[in-house]
């Protein structure tokens, strides 16, 4: 990202806490850490692999008010209970209205665009340098026949 401390303030807008992981500074949201650093993106997530990042809100209308308050850009979504937050560096953020929620606003989803799981296991390679492999056969019983 080209501006770390944008990111800062844009992920603590949302809800997030700022917090200490050994050297580097992320962004805590319940089920999620979100870490970023300075770099030069090639693009937004729109058309990318991450299509988008998603997020559970409990009152999106309110959540929303909020935002738009502290100027955060804001995109209507499919249905009255969804909308995008635009991060910097063009990154779309959903939300989504879960009103059964106790937490103000927590992880949901990435959605991936790939046609394959190969592409979105080379994405992990790349982005994270993570070792590709395959899915271990430990859930797989014994089938009892008669």
């Amino acid at each position: 990202m080209r501006d770390p401390e944008a990111h800062r303030i844009f992920w603590t807008t949302l809800g997030g806490t700022p917090v200490k992981l050994g050297d580097m500074e992320v962004i805590k949201f319940p089920d999620v850490l979100v870490l970023y650093r300075k770099g030069e993106p090639t693009g937004g997530t729109e058309g990318s692999v991450v299509g988008h990042i998603g997020f559970r809100v409990k009152d999106l209308h309110a959540s929303l008010e909020k935002w738009r308050a502290a100027g955060l850009k804001i995109v209507p979504g499919a249905s009255p209970h969804q909308a995008f937050v635009i991060a910097p560096d063009e990154v779309r953020v959903e939300m989504t209205e879960d009103t059964s929620m106790e937490v103000p606003i927590a992880n949901h989803h990435i959605h991936f665009y790939t046609s394959s799981v190969d592409d979105t296991k080379a994405w992990y390679v790349k982005m994270f340098g993570a070792k590709p492999g395959k899915r271990a056969d430990r859930l797989r019983r014994p089938t009892c026949r008669a």
